[in-house]
């Protein structure tokens, strides 16, 4: 067995639809359909998160090698099992701080552009002076455009799921 008939026989185990597995793993249905007919594969987070929902072994997912995890895990325990709240959260809770900073790093790399040639004025610089002024404001400037190219950086990995 390949990943994606391990993925639709586990997901069809737990009378899960493709549009509900999608809603769970912040993706579209179509990229389930995908993962599924082996055309695309998930990144490794939602491999991650795949495993925990499943409640089987990456290894197992990959490769469908056969073990009493997976077997358990497909047959049901007799119970109705469902996918509760706290797997829809799986990846959400890997996702979302990073996300939500991004106003915040955005705003703090703007105040510190904005105040960067306030430190002449702030310490008294003269010319010739101990040089401090200047160093403030090239840390100020670098740690701001570090905090620009980071979110840069973050929506486009986030641009790529």
């Amino acid at each position: 067995m390949n990943f994606g008939e391990n993925l639709q026989r586990l997901r069809k185990g737990k009378g899960i639809s493709q549009e509900r597995l999608a809603e769970i793993m912040e993706v579209s249905r179509q990229a389930i359909s995908k993962w599924e007919s082996n055309s695309a594969y998930p990144e490794t987070e939602k491999l991650i998160a795949l495993s925990d929902l499943f409640g089987v072994s990456i290894d197992y997912l990959i490769k469908g090698n056969e073990s009493n995890e997976t077997t358990d895990c497909v047959q049901g325990s007799g119970e109705n099992t469902t996918i509760g709240e706290t797997h829809k959260d799986t990846v959400k809770d890997r996702i979302v701080p990073v996300r939500q900073y991004r106003p915040l790093r955005t705003a703090l790399a703007v105040i510190l552009y904005a105040i960067s040639p306030f430190w002449f004025y702030l310490l008294g610089e003269q010319p010739g002076g101990s040089g401090r002024g200047v160093f403030l404001m090239f840390l100020s400037i670098a740690v701001a455009t570090g905090l620009l190219i980071y979110n840069h950086f973050i929506k486009r990995k986030e641009g790529k799921k």
